[in-house]
């Protein structure tokens, strides 16, 4: 298992993330672990836009991914979700195995 030391997310996620609107992430690597802290970024050398902390982890395969995966994530449907995931990793099958990281935003 590799280990992370922050996380990077897509601009576009971060005002979600800050505002409380986003409480999960989907990766395919393990490498975030529960009760983990970790800075919250757009690119590996920017600074630190905030720090979350892992609350729980979740592996599950794409094809079973739902409405609730997708609402903590910001996304309105499984399917929007899924789309998105495609456009960030490529071609995911539904039987990849991905990560599901539930966070909470630490305050400062």
């Amino acid at each position: 298992m590799r280990r992370f030391y922050f996380i990077i997310f897509k601009k576009t996620f971060i005002n979600q993330i800050l505002a409380g609107e986003k409480v999960s992430t989907i990766r395919l690597s393990d490498g975030f672990q529960v009760g983990g802290v970790y800075p919250v970024k757009c690119r590996w050398n920017d600074p630190p836009l905030g720090f979350i902390k892992i609350v729980s982890r979740e592996k599950k395969l794409f094809s079973e991914l739902g409405e609730e995966d997708a609402w903590l994530e910001g996304f309105s449907s499984a399917e929007e979700l899924k789309e998105a995931l495609r456009e960030c990793y490529g071609n995911i099958s539904d039987e990849t195995e991905v990560f599901i990281y539930r966070f909470k935003l630490l305050k400062s």
